[in-house]
C-alpha cells in the first residue's frame, strides 16, 4: 500500500515539483548573472575614474624650488616658461606665551580680528576684507578652549598651542599668506584683569611677531610678479605653480604632450570596454554550440545595455569646438565580432597634429570663443553643445535663455546649460560658449544611472528577487498539497484495507462454519 501511495502522489506531484525546482534554480543563476552586471560595471566605472583627465600633457621643472602640477587638464596646454623666485609669500605668526599650562582660564569676552598690514607701528586694514569677531564664552576660556574657537570660526586665522618647555605655553595665531592679511587682534574682556587683553595685538608689538606677513615676489620669463600665495594659478591655464624656495637662477617649467602616454590611456579604454562587452556577452549568449544558454539570455535590460554602450563608442562627441570629434578619429575601430581596436598609426596621426581633441575623451570643459568670457561648468544634467552668449543693457542670455547673476558673473541653474557659469571681465562681449562632456564621463555617468540605488538594475534585481519568494511559497504551498494527497490516499487505502479485512474475516468466519455444519450433518 506505502509503495502505491508513493507511485500516485509521485505521479501527481513530481513534474510540477521538477518544474519549479527548474524555474527556481533558473531564477537563482540569473540574480547570480546580474550580479556579475553589476560587479563588471562598477569595476568599469572605477577604471575610468582613473583614467579622467589623463590627457596625455606631461609637466616638468628643472629645479626643486618650483614645482608644477596640472590643476584642469581641459584647459592645459603646451607652454614652457623661467621662473625666478626672490621671495616666498609669509603668514604673519603671533606668539602669545608665558603660560603655565593649556588650561589656563583667561576669561569670556570677544577677540576682534582685523586684516590688513602694518608699517612702522601703523596698521591699514584691507578695505575688502571685513574684521570677524570670535567670541570666548566662560566654557571656552582656556587656552585650548580660545584655539578651538578661533579655528572653528574658520575666518582665515590658524590658532594652535606650542609647548615651549614644562611650564612655559604659547598661543600661536598664523594668518594667511600675503603682506595685506596681517593681524591686528583687539581682545576685550567681560571681567576687568581676567587675561583676556594678554592675548591683543592692537598696536604694534615686535616681541610677539615672529614672523611678518610677506607677499611671493618672482618673475616668469623676466616680467616681476607679485602674490599673495605661493601657490599661482593664473599664470598658465588649468596650471599650479608652487613656490618653494628662493632660487639662484631661473627654473624652467614646462608641459608637452606625449602620444605615448595618450595612447596608452586610449588602450586602456579599450580593453576595459571590450573585457565588459564580453562579459555581458557571455552572460546574454543564446546556445549555438550546445553549452547552453547563458544565465540573462534574452533580457530586454542588459542586451538595452549593449548597445547603449555600443553607441557611446560611435557617438559624436559635441561641445569641443564647431566640429564633432569622434572616437574613430584616433583608430579606433569596431570589429565584426563588437570588440574595439586601435590603430595606432592613425591614432598617432591624429594626435600629433591636434592633441587639444584628445581632451574631448578624457576631459569635460567649458570654453569661450572671446577672450573677455571665461566659462564653467559643474554637474552633470547639462546638454552638450554650442551656446551663443550676449550681454545686452546689463542682462546675459544664453542661447536666448536669460541667466541670474550681475556685475560680470552669470549662471544658469536649469535648462539645457543648467550649471554653466560665464564670466565677463569688460565690456559687453559677444562669444560661442561650447559645454563638452568627455567620453570617459558620458560612461561613467550612465553607470551611475544603472548602478544608483533603485535603478534599472536595483529594480531588476528586487523584481527577481520577488519572483523567486513567489516560486519558494509555490514550492511550500507544493509541499502541503503532497503532505495533503497523501493523507488522503492514506486514509482512503486504509479504508479499503479495512473493509478488504472485514471481508477476510467474514470469509473465515463462513468458511468455519459451514466446516462445523458440514461435520455436524455427518453425525
Amino acid at each position: 500500500t506505502t509503495q502505491i501511495i508513493d507511485a500516485l502522489v509521485d505521479a501527481e506531484i513530481v513534474p510540477q515539483e521538477n518544474q519549479l525546482k527548474d524555474k527556481i534554480e533558473e531564477k537563482n543563476v540569473s540574480i547570480s548573472g546580474m550580479g556579475q552586471v553589476k560587479q563588471s560595471l562598477t569595476s568599469l566605472k572605477t577604471i575610468l575614474g582613473g583614467l579622467d583627465g589623463k590627457n596625455g600633457l606631461s609637466v616638468s621643472s628643472s629645479g626643486s624650488s618650483v614645482g608644477v602640477t596640472i590643476s584642469d587638464p581641459a584647459l592645459a596646454k603646451e607652454f614652457s616658461h623661467d621662473v625666478t623666485v626672490t621671495q616666498l609669500a609669509k603668514a604673519q605668526t603671533l606668539v602669545f606665551d608665558s603660560f603655565a599650562s593649556d588650561s589656563v582660564d583667561l576669561g569670556a569676552g570677544s577677540l576682534v580680528f582685523s586684516f590688513g598690514s602694518w608699517s612702522s607701528s601703523t596698521f591699514t586694514a584691507d578695505s575688502s576684507i571685513s574684521a570677524k569677531t570670535v567670541t570666548i564664552s566662560s566654557s571656552t576660556s582656556t587656552l585650548v578652549g580660545i584655539r578651538d574657537a578661533v579655528n572653528d570660526a574658520n575666518i582665515g586665522v590658524k590658532a594652535s598651542i606650542i609647548q615651549k618647555t614644562s611650564s612655559n605655553f604659547a598661543l600661536v595665531f598664523q594668518s594667511s599668506t600675503g603682506a595685506s592679511k596681517e593681524m591686528r587682534i583687539v581682545a576685550t574682556e567681560t571681567s576687568a584683569g581676567s587675561g583676556l587683553a594678554g592675548i591683543g595685538f592692537s598696536t604694534f608689538n615686535g616681541s610677539k611677531e615672529t614672523v611678518p606677513g610677506a607677499d611671493a615676489n618672482f618673475t616668469v620669463d623676466g616680467i616681476a610678479i607679485v602674490r599673495e600665495s605661493n601657490k599661482i594659478s593664473d599664470i598658465q591655464s588649468g596650471v599650479e605653480l608652487e613656490l618653494k624656495s628662493t632660487t639662484s637662477s631661473a627654473e624652467k617649467v614646462s608641459s608637452k604632450w606625449s602620444s605615448d602616454e595618450a595612447l596608452a590611456v586610449l588602450k586602456d579604454y579599450v580593453s576595459n570596454m571590450n573585457s565588459v562587452t564580453a562579459s555581458l556577452g557571455e552572460l546574454t549568449k543564446r546556445d549555438a554550440d550546445g553549452d547552453g544558454d547563458g544565465p540573462l539570455a534574452g533580457d530586454a535590460l542588459i542586451s538595452t545595455v549593449m548597445r547603449k554602450l555600443k553607441s557611446i563608442t560611435t557617438d559624436p562627441i559635441v561641445g569641443y569646438g564647431a566640429n564633432s570629434i569622434y572616437l574613430s578619429n584616433f583608430g579606433v575601430r569596431t570589429e565584426r565580432d563588437g570588440t574595439l581596436k586601435i590603430d595606432e598609426d592613425q591614432f598617432k596621426k591624429t594626435f600629433d597634429s591636434d592633441p587639444v581633441s584628445f581632451s574631448a575623451l578624457v576631459s569635460s570643459r567649458a570654453s569661450s570663443t572671446s577672450a573677455l568670457v571665461s566659462a564653467t561648468v559643474s554637474g552633470s544634467t547639462y546638454v552638450p553643445g554650442a551656446y551663443s552668449f550676449a550681454i545686452s543693457s546689463g542682462t546675459a542670455k544664453l542661447s536666448g535663455t536669460t541667466m541670474l547673476g550681475s556685475s560680470g558673473t552669470y549662471y544658469l541653474t536649469t535648462g539645457d546649460a543648467a550649471g554653466v557659469t560665464a564670466k565677463v571681465s569688460s565690456g559687453s562681449p559677444s562669444a560661442t560658449i561650447y559645454l563638452g562632456r568627455s567620453l570617459i564621463d558620458t560612461v561613467s555617468n550612465y553607470m551611475d544611472t544603472l548602478l544608483k540605488t533603485n535603478g534599472d538594475l536595483d529594480l531588476k534585481v528586487k523584481n527577481m528577487n520577488d519572483d523567486l519568494s513567489d516560486l519558494n511559497l509555490e514550492s511550500t504551498s507544493l509541499t502541503k498539497q503532497m503532505e495533503s494527497l497523501r493523507e488522503r490516499y492514506q486514509k482512503r487505502f486504509g479504508a479499503m484495507e479495512a473493509a478488504v479485512s472485514q471481508l477476510k474475516d467474514t470469509g473465515e468466519y463462513l468458511t468455519s462454519f459451514m466446516d462445523s455444519w458440514t461435520a455436524g450433518l455427518k453425525k
